[in-house]
C-alpha cells in the first residue's frame, strides 16, 4: 500500500534524481550535469506552498505533487531559503543564457490567461518503475489538498514530452496550446494550459 504525506528536506535528493532522469534541464546546453537538476528542483521549492510526496511501503518516496497557490502565506521563510539556494546554485553556471534559454520556453500561458488562476501545478512525476495509477492517485490527492485550501482553478503547464493524456483523463480542460519554442525539451512540438477546478474534479 502506498501513503502520501508533506514533502521533508531529506525527499530532495531523491526528487532531484527522479527529475534528473525526466528531464534535460539545459544540463547539455550549459555542459553544468547534475547541477541543473538542483538548481530545478530548488526552484520548485522556491514557489511550493504545498507539496505531496507519495512513498512505497517502505518509506522511500515514489512520486512528487507540488503547487503554488497566490498569495499563500503559508512557509514564506522556507521558500525565501529554497529562493536564495536556488540563486546561489544558478550563479555557478557558467553558461547562465542558455539556462535562461532552456526556461523561458516553459512560460507558456500568456498574461491574460495566467490571471484567471488562482494556483498552478509546478510538479507532478512518479518513478519510472511505479507507473500505472500512482499518477492519478497523486494527481487526486494534490486536487483534494487544493480544495481544502480555497483553490479554485489550478493552471497546469505542459507539453509533448509529457502525457498530455493524462491530465485530460483526469478532467483538466485544455485553454491553450501553441508551438513550442527554443529551448525547453527538445522532443516538444507543442505546449499546453489546462485548467482544473479541485472541487469539481474531487
Amino acid at each position: 500500500m502506498n501513503n502520501i504525506r508533506y514533502f521533508k528536506l531529506r525527499d530532495a535528493q531523491q526528487l532531484v534524481r527522479m527529475i534528473g532522469a525526466e528531464w534535460d534541464l539545459a544540463k547539455r546546453a550549459t555542459r553544468a550535469g547534475r547541477l541543473c537538476d538542483w538548481i530545478y528542483c530548488t526552484e520548485i521549492l522556491a514557489v511550493n506552498t504545498d507539496m505531496l510526496v507519495l512513498t512505497a511501503n517502505n518509506g522511500r518516496p515514489i512520486g512528487f505533487a507540488g503547487y503554488s497557490q497566490k498569495n499563500a502565506r503559508r512557509h514564506v521563510f522556507r521558500r525565501i531559503v529554497w529562493r536564495a539556494v536556488h540563486f546561489v546554485l544558478s550563479l555557478a553556471v557558467r553558461n547562465r543564457g542558455a539556462l535562461r534559454e532552456y526556461y523561458d520556453v516553459y512560460n507558456y500561458a500568456p498574461a491574460d490567461i495566467a490571471r484567471q488562476f488562482d494556483a498552478e501545478c509546478d510538479i507532478l512525476i512518479v518513478d519510472k518503475c511505479h507507473r500505472g495509477g500512482a499518477g492519478r492517485v497523486l494527481f487526486m490527492e494534490m486536487m483534494r489538498d487544493a480544495a481544502v485550501r480555497g483553490v479554485k482553478k489550478m493552471r497546469i503547464d505542459t507539453d509533448d514530452s509529457c502525457s498530455v493524456g493524462f491530465y485530460r483523463a483526469q478532467g483538466a480542460r485544455e485553454v491553450y496550446r501553441a508551438t513550442a519554442a527554443n529551448g525547453g525539451e527538445k522532443d516538444a512540438e507543442n505546449v499546453y494550459v489546462f485548467s482544473a477546478e479541485p472541487e469539481k474534479i474531487i
